[in-house]
């Protein structure tokens, strides 16, 4: 039976909010507090102590979600927007994400913006002439049923948690993540037993897209990940990669044949959990026990030129997969 997590979302106690928000506010040795401040693992490692301090109930509810073998995905919304009541409160709630992502995992510090999550941002002007700031989060289109990686050095691993969390979101109709737990799917064990998922394949990544501080764009190359897709593993048992695109050269082979047929059973799961995409709403996903999608996002605001500030949460944490390395022109 299909979920809607609408009812499990988690609501921040709004007092408990203006009392983080009164605190937050004082850390800073900067006159302005900005994005920037966030590269400081000094101002970080702060700004976790101060979530321990407010957020102990917060985080043994958050727990119960993810750990649930049922479920695996946990969502909290951080603060609700009240008319003449929302001025500097974005940086408030990103450092209340923060907080609970770090009291859960160990983020993972993105190398080319040195932030300690990954700071998507796009633009109307960039989605009519096709350059979305974000190739992974592009916004014409949906994502299939995948798992996140993360690379380290020239090693792929698997996070054992993520976040998603939307600043802003420019859209009349966001759409939903969706998430199926590796429990919820009746066939998984047997479509483990295929030698094809454990034989290594080669995919493409494209590579991301980042406005740094500067204003001035900056393309990371796109990455080839030689891996297989399923992994066993002492600690989590087996462990799934499927993420990226094939390469053409080996589009039928037997274990690009076994991924698809994975993909058309996840698609048409019944098991599926869907989570309503909204602003300053952070999404916990199991990443290491499931697999997660999400909706094309459809009617943009016109009068916006921004359509979406997106921030994703990594888990340092995570079993080894295989190898990536930048596709070298």
């Amino acid at each position: 039976m299909n979920i809607d997590f609408e009812n499990h979302v988690i609501k921040l106690n709004r007092d408990i909010f203006l009392n983080f928000e009164k605190k937050f506010l004082q850390l800073s040795s900067h006159e302005i507090l900005s994005i920037e401040s966030f590269k400081s693992d000094d101002f970080m490692t702060k700004i976790t102590q101060l979530g321990k301090q407010l957020f102990s109930d917060l985080i043994f509810k958050i727990k119960n979600f993810v750990e649930d073998e049922n479920y695996g995905v946990a969502a909290v919304d951080i603060f609700e927007v009240i008319e003449n009541d929302n001025d500097g409160k974005d940086l408030t709630c990103l450092a209340i994400a923060y907080a609970l992502f770090s009291l859960l995992a160990t983020p993972h510090r993105d190398r080319n913006t040195d932030l300690p999550f990954g700071f998507h941002l796009s633009k109307a002007s960039d989605s009519e002439t096709g350059k979305t700031i974000d190739f992974a989060y592009t916004l014409d289109s949906e994502s299939r049923y995948h798992t996140d990686g993360i690379s380290r050095q020239n090693d792929l691993y698997l996070p054992k948690l993520i976040g998603l969390y939307n600043v802003f979101l420019g859209f009349n109709k966001p759409g939903y993540v969706y998430w199926i737990p590796h429990e919820k799917i009746p066939e998984l064990s047997f479509l483990a037993k295929n030698p094809a998922l454990t034989k290594t394949i080669k995919i493409n990544l494209p590579g991301a897209r980042y406005i740094l501080s500067s204003g001035e764009k900056f393309s990371a190359p796109d990455l080839e990940v030689s891996t297989p897709t399923i992994r066993s593993t002492p600690e989590e048992g087996n462990v799934f990669y499927i993420n990226g695109n094939i390469l053409k050269n080996l589009e039928f082979s037997d274990t690009a044949l076994a991924i698809e047929n994975l993909r058309e059973k996840l698609n048409s799961s019944n098991h599926q959990i869907k989570v309503r995409r909204a602003e300053r709403r952070l999404i916990f996903i199991k990443n290491i026990h499931g697999f997660h999608a999400s909706d094309k996002m459809l009617e943009p605001i016109e009068e916006l030129e921004l359509r979406r500030v997106f921030v994703r949460f990594i888990d340092q944490a995570g079993p080894f997969m295989g190898d990536i390395r930048p596709i070298v022109e």
